[in-house]
């Protein structure tokens, strides 16, 4: 659990963000973490993550520093916990003396407990691939008719051939409410990874998917 409480703030969005992953929901300080936990959610790799995971002290140079990550993240594959800073860009161009001295303590703490460290800013978060991360964890939670669609679905898909989502409907239906209908249950299998797209181009009639391969890129 995170040693400490987030605060309320005016000047950034705070609030929770609710984790499939982790069954909970995780306390934030900004939009822009929301927005890093979102695509922690789409890693396959990502066991499971936490946030504000520990306090650090020390000094640096002649100065006490104190550090609180903003994320620690495990893994499924066996590299190193990855414990996280999330800052705009803007913030680290301006060269806070505070910051750098933080980020040091950072850096020598991951060194001596074989962790890994890593900045991440607004630059690597917002990307095309968000924004079809916000489309899909909508539908995060299994719809009703998930099962009976869902066998449709994978029945007119393969692993190696590729179709537009718009002739995936035609197959399926000619009624645009139970295409609807279908397009629930296809963002979920999209969110599980049952099914597979190019996530780095935005969702649309015209994007190819298929049953998940995981070897080929799809194009």
């Amino acid at each position: 659990m995170p040693v400490r409480k987030i605060p309320k703030s005016y000047r950034s969005v705070t609030g929770r963000f609710p984790s499939a992953l982790n069954g909970r929901c995780i306390g934030c300080e900004s939009r822009l973490e929301q927005e890093f936990y979102l695509k922690l959610e789409f890693d396959r790799n990502v066991c499971s993550y936490e946030e504000q995971p520990f306090k650090i002290s020390g000094e640096i140079g002649d100065k006490k520093v104190s550090y609180t990550p903003d994320c620690l993240i495990n893994y499924r594959d066996g590299r190193p916990d990855r414990f996280v800073e999330i800052k705009y860009q803007n913030e680290l161009d301006n060269n806070d003396e505070d910051l750098e001295a933080r980020l040091s303590l950072a850096r020598i703490y991951a060194k001596e407990n074989g962790l890994d460290f890593e900045i991440v800013t607004d630059i690597q978060i917002r990307d095309t691939a968000l924004d079809n991360y916000r489309l899909l964890y909508r539908f995060a939670k299994p719809p009703k008719n998930l099962e009976s669609q869902k066998e449709l679905i994978l029945k007119a898909l393969d692993p190696t051939n590729a179709i537009t989502i718009q002739d995936l409907m035609q197959k399926l239906s000619s009624d645009r409410l139970v295409q609807a209908s279908f397009k629930n249950v296809l963002w979920h299998l999209l969110y599980t990874g049952e099914t597979e797209t190019d996530l780095n181009r935005t969702i649309d009639n015209n994007t190819r998917l298929r049953i998940r391969h995981g070897e080929d890129n799809i194009s």
